[in-house]
């Protein structure tokens, strides 16, 4: 859990915490760990993808989300991910990310 003043706006050392929920050693979880590393380790302020973005507040919580959703096809890849929060990832669920946005 991230602390209030940071919601919606990740430190990399809460990006780590969050890996923890992929604590399962299967090569599943060990890619999304790695590529939840990755994305922090490039970004420069890393926040919710969807932050400012759509309506709705950010949660507390780091999600790795696919671009394109598994139920399409969508693989766990650094190139099909972003970091969002848990609300936001829900929410949008199998949606397009523009039709996401522009609901």
């Amino acid at each position: 859990m991230l602390p209030t003043d940071r919601i919606g706006q990740y430190r990399f050392e809460h990006i780590l915490l969050s890996v923890n929920q992929f604590r399962k050693l299967n090569a599943e979880h060990r890619q999304k760990r790695l590529i939840i590393l990755d994305h922090a380790s490039k970004a420069r302020s890393p926040q919710c993808f969807y932050k400012g973005k759509v309506a709705g507040e950010c949660t507390c919580e780091v999600d790795l989300d696919r671009i394109m959703p598994g139920k399409r096809g969508g693989v766990y890849t650094i190139d099909n991910t972003v970091l969002s929060c848990s609300r936001h990832n829900r929410e949008r669920g199998c949606k397009e990310v523009v039709t996401y946005w522009n609901q």
